[in-house]
C-alpha cells in the first residue's frame, strides 16, 4: 500500500480523513460480493466495526473490521430473490503480505418461487452476530506457508 495519503469522504460524506493512497475497507469487499451476485442495488450494508485485537486468537492480525449486510440475491438468473444475510471480516496480515477475508452467507428469506425453496426447503435458524464473532475470534494461523 502506498503512503502518500488521499482525502476521503466517510460516512456519506459527514467526515472525511486523510487515508493511504490505495486504501480499501472491508466495504469493497462486500460491494464486490453484490456485484458478483447482480445486487449492487439491492445491498446495505447494516454495520461496520473494528474487531478489538486483544479478543482475537489470530495474534499475526494488525488490524480487523467486521461488516454486517444485506443483500437480495437471486440464484441461477432467477427472477426469484432471496434475502440473505451477509457478515463479513476483514484481517490485515501485513507481515505477510495480505487480508484474510472471513464470509458468511446467512439466507434469512427463501423466495416461494426460487429454486431454493423446491422440496421444502426452509431457512434454518439464522447466525447471530455473536455467532459469527465466536467464529473470528478462535480463528487461528497454524501453517503460515499457505501465504507463499
Amino acid at each position: 500500500m502506498e503512503l502518500d495519503p488521499q482525502p476521503h469522504r466517510l460516512y456519506n460524506g459527514a467526515f472525511s480523513a486523510f487515508l493511504p493512497s490505495g486504501f480499501q475497507d472491508v466495504r469493497y469487499h462486500f460491494n464486490d460480493v453484490a456485484s458478483s451476485n447482480d445486487a449492487e442495488s439491492q445491498s446495505e450494508v447494516l454495520s461496520v466495526s473494528p474487531l478489538p485485537l486483544a479478543q482475537l486468537t489470530l495474534t499475526d492480525c494488525s488490524s480487523a473490521w467486521v461488516l454486517n449486510g444485506h443483500q437480495l440475491v437471486a440464484k441461477f438468473n432467477e427472477e426469484a430473490q432471496n434475502t440473505v444475510n451477509i457478515h463479513m471480516a476483514l484481517f490485515r496480515l501485513p507481515q505477510h503480505s495480505t487480508d484474510l477475508l472471513v464470509t458468511f452467507n446467512d439466507p434469512v428469506v427463501i423466495n416461494p418461487s426460487s429454486s431454493s425453496a423446491v422440496g421444502g426447503a426452509s431457512v434454518t435458524s439464522p447466525w447471530t452476530i455473536e455467532d459469527f464473532n465466536r467464529v473470528l475470534c478462535s480463528l487461528q494461523l497454524h501453517n503460515p506457508s499457505i501465504f507463499g
